[in-house]
């Protein structure tokens, strides 16, 4: 496998060009989201954010990551103080730069981040500039600047890579979808059908249950807690977890996870499934009480293990029957910086 890092200062893009690979069916991770990172003891306040504190990269899972089997390409983005330690397994470093304007106005803009917005933040943004870029353009073997259309960066970024970029005119990918616009909602008398009739492919059926079994068992699941997945105003998938603290009484100690999880089959690859878990994960984290996320799959061709683990849903060794065990630890909340 040819692994490729993607690095460069917050407000560069990192997060928007490993987004756009993946919808073109690269495998590819961001190792400062949530999971991957995790704050550290460090001197000073290097990130604006939270003193004595910086955002390193979790070096267990990271190495785990990079010395995985496989074929093809994995891009990876992020820039950490202990990235260092890993940059004998990339095969090519790419740099994203910006000009300062607009690093600045996308940190100013973005929703789905807050970082970057407090004066003490923005201030450290361009401590970084100035100190950090020039040393990791020393460690790059390529520079792309990002102030330009998305289509035309990921090209770019692909070419340093040796990789193919998508030929003029050829079919490409359903055009992502604003975050904004994904929803979770109940599932009311006038919507269960909509919600019944949504599939998966035929290739994943045996991945994850119909929905109307889903809805069937959680008639009987005081545990059960359910949504429908919207897009706009049109349902396109489901989710349901398992959630001890609906006992009553609850557990001392109670666990959540994700029962079922889908997106209709006409809307997938498009970032729908991304910011629906992600919703998820915040709604359980915002509850307080539990100490991690867990949820299984089926493994096999095909299976949904590179979705959630882009996510930062980490291996726990357990199996559940034939699922593999995945779980996301709730103490930590990212910071891209």
């Amino acid at each position: 496998m040819k692994r490729v890092l993607l690095t460069g200062m917050s407000g560069t893009g990192k997060s928007a060009v490993i987004r756009e690979l993946a919808a073109l069916g690269h495998a590819a991770v961001d190792l400062d989201a949530d999971g991957w990172s995790t704050w550290v003891d460090a001197e000073g306040d290097p990130t604006g954010a939270r003193p004595g504190k910086d955002w390193a990269w979790r070096e267990d899972r990271v190495r785990d990551l990079l010395t995985g089997d496989g074929a093809g390409v994995l891009f990876v983005a992020g820039c950490a103080p202990n990235m260092g330690a890993f940059l004998g397994h990339f095969d090519h470093v790419v740099l994203l730069t910006a000009p300062v304007e607009v690093m600045l106005a996308r940190l100013a803009a973005r929703t789905d981040n807050p970082y970057g917005k407090r004066p003490e933040e923005v201030a450290r943004v361009l401590a970084n500039l100035r100190e950090i870029e020039p040393r990791l353009r020393a460690v790059a073997g390529h520079e792309v600047a990002t102030d330009g259309p998305l289509a035309e960066v990921v090209t770019r970024v692909l070419r340093c890579a040796g990789e193919r970029p998508p030929s003029p005119g050829a079919p490409m990918p359903n055009m992502r979808v604003n975050p904004s616009d994904v929803s979770l909602r109940e599932i009311t008398e006038d919507t269960v059908i909509p919600v019944v009739k949504l599939s998966v492919a035929e290739s994943q059926k045996g991945f994850v249950a119909p929905n109307a079994v889903s809805l069937a068992q959680a008639l009987f699941a005081k545990t059960a807690w359910y949504r429908a997945i919207y897009l706009g105003a049109e349902p396109v998938g489901f989710v349901m977890l398992h959630d001890e603290s609906l006992l009553d009484p609850p557990e001392p100690d109670p666990e959540i996870g994700v029962w079922r999880f889908m997106v209709d089959e006409r809307f997938q690859g498009r970032g729908i499934g991304g910011e629906a878990l992600r919703q998820v994960i915040a709604l359980v984290r915002a509850r307080g009480g539990f100490r991690a996320l867990e949820l299984s799959y089926v493994p096999g061709p095909g299976c949904a293990e590179p979705f959630y683990r882009a996510l930062g849903f980490q291996p726990t060794g357990r199996m559940n029957d034939d699922e593999v065990v995945l779980e996301l630890l709730l103490d930590e909340v990212a910071e891209d910086v």
